[in-house]
């Protein structure tokens, strides 16, 4: 009997210390599958190290590719992203996130006359899924109406069966998300140049309830690719006006020259 409890008991300890082990490889497996599917795009990464007993985690060498057409190289890429955990918060919903920090962050930002800009079509498609996700669990909850349902119910269908995979439907509140200075390239046909963005911060991400772990992605997407093209906008209109008045320079002192 004892022989037998003893080994019950080694049986149960190798388990526990098999699930502590193979956690990160899960996690990270998750998040790429995870990233993959609501980005469009292959989303890798390179590490992830995380700490049950401190509650603080890393995540090193998140990648972004670029959508097909474009090139060969990955639209966004994430060097550093540490977490540190309310441990008070891990059996409850929303987990509470007391802080996150993104570092290292790179853009590639291209257009193609027939494509229009990759990132562009990165978010397209996050938010088409996003909102796919958000109408199925409306739908499942009897809150979405009938016409909404009837008009999108071929778009839902194309996820079937993913949700239960992808989406934990598991809550985060994260307190304060700070996002490094980030660098990013723009390259246009013949032209390219390089630009940063300044720091960023979000607080209370989620409020109260939390928010779903692929809407903060989204957001945290999104927000670098506005911020993106709206840089890349202003250059491009300041190099117009620039252009026209040194156009329109020139025409003055050659009307003055030939006077």
């Amino acid at each position: 009997m004892k022989k037998i409890l003893t080994g019950t008991l080694l049986a149960i300890v190798a388990a526990a210390a098999w699930f502590v082990i193979s956690l990160d490889d899960r996690i990270k497996s998750h998040i790429e599958k995870t990233g993959t599917t609501l980005a469009g795009v292959p989303v890798t990464i390179e590490s992830l190290d995380l700490s049950l007993w401190s509650g603080t985690g890393t995540i090193a060498g998140l990648g972004i590719r670029n959508p097909e057409g474009f090139s060969d190289n990955n639209a966004f890429e994430m060097g550093l992203i540490s977490v540190d955990v309310d441990m008070s918060s891990i059996f409850s919903q929303p987990l509470v996130v007391s802080e996150m920090v993104i570092d290292s962050t790179s853009i590639r930002l291209e257009f193609l006359e027939n494509l229009g800009s990759n990132l562009q079509k990165i978010v397209n498609v996050s938010s088409k899924q996003n909102n796919v996700k958000d109408r199925k669990k409306k739908k499942k909850s009897g809150t979405e109406d009938d016409e909404t349902a009837v008009d999108q119910s071929a778009e839902t269908d194309e996820i079937d069966g993913e949700e239960d995979e992808h989406d934990t439907g598991y809550l985060v509140r994260i307190e304060a998300l700070r996002i490094s200075e980030t660098t990013f390239s723009v390259t246009k046909g013949d032209d390219s140049w390089s630009d940063t963005i300044a720091e960023l911060e979000m607080n209370n991400l989620g409020k109260e309830k939390g928010i779903s772990t692929r809407a903060i992605g989204i957001d945290v997407v999104t927000k670098l690719t506005r911020k993106t093209l709206s840089q890349a906008a202003k250059r491009e209109i300041n190099e117009a006006v620039k252009k026209k008045v040194e156009e329109a320079g020139s025409k003055l002192l050659e009307s003055l020259l030939q006077q």
